[in-house]
């Protein structure tokens, strides 16, 4: 697993984002993840991760999903000009790299982040 480091401009940071995205976007969900997304009017998109204490009491264990969920939206030809926030749940503490590569691109997909040539790909040529 690659570590790719996000931005300053490519991440949400302000409260009112989360608000924005949690009040006006659009959400999907499976056994691991919620997303939710909504148009941002930049040229860039913007990615939140939310792992509640919850999901886990250990940081270290919230901190790895965190780091699972940047490596996948890496992977996955997202388009521009979104916010994205990914919400893990209780059972993304067991998933494993694959389980959560799979969930994200699956709800991607629905919510239709992905570039036209994406939707085509499958999820075994993401890996």
């Amino acid at each position: 697993m690659s570590i790719q480091r996000i931005g300053r401009e490519q991440r949400l940071r302000l409260k009112s984002d989360f608000e924005n995205i949690r009040d006006q976007g659009k959400s999907r969900s499976n056994t691991f993840l919620v997303v939710r997304t909504v148009p941002n009017g930049l040229k860039h998109s913007r990615y939140g991760f939310i792992v509640s204490k919850r999901t886990s009491p250990l940081a270290v264990n919230r901190n790895r999903i965190k780091r699972i969920l940047r490596d996948v939206i890496s992977r996955i030809p997202l388009r521009e000009e979104r916010d994205i926030l990914f919400i893990a749940r209780k059972s993304a503490l067991g998933a494993t790299h694959a389980e959560l590569l799979n969930a994200t691109w699956h709800l991607c997909n629905k919510l239709e982040l992905l570039h036209a040539d994406g939707r085509e790909t499958t999820t075994s040529k993401l890996r």
